[in-house]
């Protein structure tokens, strides 16, 4: 019993010298004289100067802590931010025991007014990454006073982290707020908990709240994360109501020995959006390898483009949009990004293919698609709008500029403005300078069509040259789809080729310059009776008729028709224009002007045969003569002129030759 009494006073000695020993430690220190070594030790580390520009401040009770203020870590050479951190104060509370041995092992951090500035320069290089390079987390457990055994939970007042590209020349700010990191020891579950703030270029803001879960190594570094929950809404200035309201949930584990991460059960939700995928990888000195699956189900699309677009969609169809689901397997390696069994289904239509883009000297874009049915006057404006038009090709050209692109795409069946293609192929080259469409091809209403486009990418304004084939077309379907009727139905081959240059109407209609053959054939002219003009245009005295010319049950029929035009300085010309048919022969020539949308064409006819009509013996008469036509006016007024004095002179002067014979 002595011996046990005698060793307890021996331990409550030893404790008192202790904490005198501690008392006397802490009375003495000043921890000024830390301050040059504390920045070059931190300078060290991360391998940018680190200075101390505030207070020092060290307490002994009720627990060893130490406050340091105006903590700043500078920006790496070539950007316009002179500092890359900077913390307004810095308070960490000790664990006695490992401080004795010269060991830190901290119980609490607090961190108040942690300022990140991240900054992409004119080149093209991130501040973030330069500063990375120049880390080593090698050093922490060499760098003499900062040798951790633990930190038990850290609290951070405010962290503000802006961002800036010089390139774009756009900015934003991140920050976090009540935020506390629980469990920062090597092998424990660690959590962090905050509110989050963000906005971007001044237009777009968020926020929420997160919760994330990670492990540590030995060295500090994590292996493994988690978010747990993260959630908010995306605002736009000019709103009301939020754009997006976000949840997102994943699990990352890390492994920094063999470079290699997986990602799973990874789930973004916003209203009916659901995004899943799934990844893993492993990165090197020489770049990232990653593959894994993505899949999008959104049953609310229309919803989530107007919030996205801050309008309505403006479609044909106010049911178009409703429904989209998006799958693909990708993988990334090598500087290149692989997308294989693509399906996306947006309402009725699926596309189905694969794709890749490579990160070269001039990037390489390569796909290979089919969609099986789209009906496109469903996601067209109500009203024709040429601004759009022009926006959206626009854009597509600005994504091929300056890059290889090698694509072809299939679609069943395509339905537009009244019109159907079936079996339309296309395929896409450039090597970004000009952009070739070659060949295009697609059946239209029995017959086929084949064409080519090649687009001087980068040209101003945008010069295109065509060349476009149209063989056995049944013309009557079509011009039915468009108009309501059909002014002509008859077989068409026609050929045409030429170029033109800009976007807008102006430029494409005075710069256009082109040439082509039309043929139709075994065919006939609606709502037009050439009979009923001719007896019309005779006097009732002479075997005419009083008749109605054009009328919905008028009709001529023809054999062929025939001819070249030339389209130049806003003008369609034709010179050689043949008809013909068992009745009669026409030959014409005449000019469109595509300003005003005047015609003025001359015909002579020819009647090689005599109708069926009460006024026989009179167009018998007439049969061999040549007599003029003349078609004119604007093309939705126009006037078709026979002079009958011009007929009379020559049915006599038939009669005079026949009496002298």
């Amino acid at each position: 019993m002595r011996i046990i009494l005698r060793l307890g006073a021996l331990v409550l000695a030893l404790l008192f010298l202790l904490c005198l020993s501690l008392a006397l430690f802490w009375w003495w220190f000043d921890p000024e004289d830390y301050r040059e070594a504390m920045g070059e030790e931190l300078s060290v580390l991360l391998g940018q100067p680190v200075t101390v520009e505030g207070r020092i401040h060290a307490t002994f009770l009720p627990r060893p802590s130490v406050e340091i203020g105006g903590l700043r870590l500078q920006n790496p050479d070539g950007f316009e931010q002179p500092l890359f951190a900077e913390a307004r104060e810095l308070r960490m509370e000790l664990d006695v025991p490992p401080l004795l041995g010269g060991r830190v092992r901290l119980a609490e951090l607090e961190l108040e007014g942690l300022a990140l500035q991240l900054e992409r320069n004119h080149d093209g290089s991130g501040s973030w990454e330069v500063l990375a390079e120049s880390v080593s987390f090698d050093r922490l457990g060499d760098a003499g006073m900062l040798q951790f055994e633990g930190l038990r939970g850290i609290r951070i007042g405010t962290v503000e982290i802006g961002w800036s590209d010089r390139q774009e020349g756009r900015h934003g700010q991140f920050s976090l707020s009540e935020a506390r990191l629980t469990g920062v020891q090597p092998g424990q579950d660690g959590e962090l908990v905050a509110e989050w703030q963000a906005g971007w270029d001044d237009e777009i803001s968020g926020e929420g709240s997160l919760a994330l879960g990670f492990q540590l190594d030995d060295r500090y570094l994590p292996v493994a994360f988690a978010v747990h929950q993260a959630g908010g809404r995306i605002m736009a200035r000019e709103l009301d109501e939020a754009l997006l309201s976000l949840r997102l949930e994943a699990e990352l584990g890390l492994d920094l020995a063999a470079r290699e991460f997986a990602l799973s059960d990874f789930r973004l939700i916003s209203r009916d959006l659901v995004a899943d995928m799934q990844a893993e990888g492993r990165w090197t000195n020489d770049g990232s390898e990653v593959t894994g699956w993505l899949t999008v189900a959104d049953d609310g699309f229309r919803d989530t483009l107007r919030r996205i677009l801050r309008t309505e969609p403006d479609t044909e169809d106010p049911d178009s949009l409703r429904r989209l689901r998006v799958q693909t397997m990708f993988g990334y390696g090598n500087r290149r990004l692989d997308l294989r069994d693509i399906s996306v289904q947006l309402d009725d239509s699926l596309l189905e293919g694969s794709s890749s883009y490579s990160w070269q000297a001039v990037p390489l874009w390569e796909f290979d698609a089919s969609l099986d049915y789209l009906q496109l006057d469903r996601y067209t404006p109500k009203r024709f709008d040429p601004d759009t038009v022009r926006a959206v090709l626009t854009f597509l050209l600005d994504q091929v500029e300056g890059r290889h692109v090698d694509g072809t795409l299939a679609v069943g069946k395509l339905e537009s403005e009244g019109l159907q293609f079936t079996e339309l192929t296309a395929r896409a080259l450039s090597e970004g300078e000009i952009l070739e469409i070659n060949p295009l091809e697609a059946d239209v209403y029995g017959g086929r069509y084949r064409g080519s486009f090649e687009v001087a990418l980068g040209s101003e304004p945008l010069h295109v040259r065509f060349l476009q084939r149209v063989d056995d077309m049944a013309l009557g379907d079509p011009l039915e789809a468009l108009f309501g009727w059909a002014v002509l139905e008859s077989q068409v081959d026609t050929q045409w080729q030429g170029a033109f240059s800009g976007l807008y109407w102006d430029q494409v209609r005075d710069s256009l310059e082109a040439s082509g053959e039309l043929r139709l054939r075994d065919g006939r002219i609606n709502r037009f009776s050439l009979e009923r003009l001719i007896e019309d245009a005779v006097p009732a005295g002479l075997g005419g008729a009083q008749t109605e010319p054009f009328a919905e049950d008028a009709s001529t029929a023809f054999s062929v028709i025939s001819g070249s035009l030339q389209l130049s300085e806003g003008e369609l010309a034709n010179s050689d224009a043949r008809a013909r048919s068992e009745h009669f022969a026409v030959r014409g020539s005449g000019d469109l002007d595509l300003e005003t949308a005047r015609l003025d064409y001359r015909l002579q006819l020819n009647i090689l045969r005599t109708f069926d009509t009460e006024s026989e013996r009179l167009l018998e008469l007439l049969r061999g003569v040549s007599f003029p036509l003349r078609l004119h006016g604007p093309l939705t007024d126009l006037e078709l002129e026979l002079d009958p004095q011009q007929l009379i002179d020559g049915v006599q002067e038939d009669e005079e030759t026949e009496d002298e014979g």
